[in-house]
């Protein structure tokens, strides 16, 4: 008996088969996303926030340096801290940004309590450090621990009692008759041990992450499958024009940094503030995507003849920007390259957009 050939498909399966697999592509970039934000939040978050804060030092200094303080004035508000017996003390630290923070004289807290742009003035007992960062401490009660002032005074009232060191950086210290320290009494004119410190801090540690691979390699996903010709177009300019495309980056960075931050000091501002904070955070990211996607690119073309066959782009923007999120967690090194991976494909990307039309300026095919 012969063999009937199997029925060709209908065009009404093929057409459903399409759809499905449309369907399927068209959720692909929901779930990157989701993905990549969710990692972000473990990854991301502390650094985060350390600039958050380094950002509002920043907006909070420079109209000082500049000498038109009066011109961004802070609304100063005093929060007054009370409590109760020590058997009652919970544990419990205090942030403030843009206020003052007054202990009061019965109050017995537990934590520390950091102002940025603030004063602390403590006349009850806190057990915890005190840190007042561009602004000044007074001290009528008692510390169980640290009293630093970074940009402003320190002063000890006649019955101060303080069992940790204290330190004014870059501002007076004032200790009257009869306040007592037990630790070590120190005054720094300027700011270059805190700076040493920080430096150490930042460039020293290495702090392995895998969320932050994990997010690195879910952007890279994701930008490769959303916008792969506007990777490849700044990949092929990337390296060109490395020096301006660096500049441009680097001075994106600080001008979109320092505006954050000044932004953050107004009321109107505020909402301005968080927006710009988030494409210029979008912007940074694509642009380390670029730069990832070009290495692990560029290696590809030199393999090829080897291989066989090229490197798929979106494939090469997840090796390449998840290799360099593990080169950036080095001690020392990391820092650094993160910088200037993230400032050159910054420059690149905006560069790109707005002298797009400019033959010149794609130079170079990726």
């Amino acid at each position: 008996m012969p063999l009937s050939p199997p029925p060709a498909p209908s065009r009404e399966g093929v057409t459903q088969a399409r759809v499905r697999r449309s369907l399927r592509l068209r959720w692909l970039p929901l779930f990157l996303l989701i993905g990549a934000l969710a990692s972000a939040i473990p990854a991301l978050g502390e650094p985060a926030l350390a600039a958050a804060r380094l950002g509002v030092m920043a907006g909070l200094s420079l109209p000082r340096l500049l000498g038109v303080e009066q011109f961004f004035p802070v609304e100063e508000r005093l929060v007054a801290v009370a409590g109760g017996a020590y058997t009652q003390c919970a544990h419990e630290d205090k942030i403030a940004v843009g206020e003052s923070v007054a202990i009061d004289e019965n109050a017995w807290i537990c934590g520390d309590v950091t102002t940025y742009g603030g004063n602390v003035i403590v006349s009850g007992h806190l057990l915890g450090a005190v840190r007042a960062l561009e602004g000044s401490v007074t001290v009528l009660g008692e510390v169980d621990g640290d009293v630093t002032a970074l940009g402003g005074q320190v002063a000890l009232g006649p019955r101060a009692h303080v069992t940790g060191d204290v330190q004014a950086i870059g501002g007076k210290m004032r200790q009257e008759t009869g306040a007592r320290v037990d630790g070590r009494v120190s005054r720094e004119g300027d700011l270059a041990p805190l700076m040493a410190a920080t430096g150490y801090d930042l460039l020293g540690q290495a702090r392995f992450s895998p969320w932050l691979l994990l997010f690195w390699a879910l952007s890279g996903a994701l930008f490769g499958v959303v916008l792969p010709n506007r990777l490849a177009r700044v990949r092929a300019i990337l390296m060109t024009q490395a020096a301006p495309n660096l500049i441009a980056g680097l001075a994106t960075l600080m001008l979109g940094l320092l505006l954050v931050a000044l932004f953050a000091l107004t009321f109107i501002g505020l909402a301005l503030a968080a927006p710009l904070a988030l494409v210029l955070w979008i912007a940074w990211v694509f642009g380390t995507v670029a730069v990832g996607s070009w290495g692990a690119y560029w290696l590809g073309e030199a393999l090829a003849e080897k291989l066989g066959q090229k490197m798929n782009p979106s494939v090469a923007a997840v090796l390449g920007v998840t290799a360099l999120g593990a080169l950036a967690q080095l001690p020392w090194l990391g820092l650094p390259l993160a910088l200037v991976a993230g400032s050159l494909g910054l420059g690149a990307t905006l560069r790109l957009a707005l002298f797009s039309r400019i033959p010149r300026l794609l130079g170079a095919r990726g």
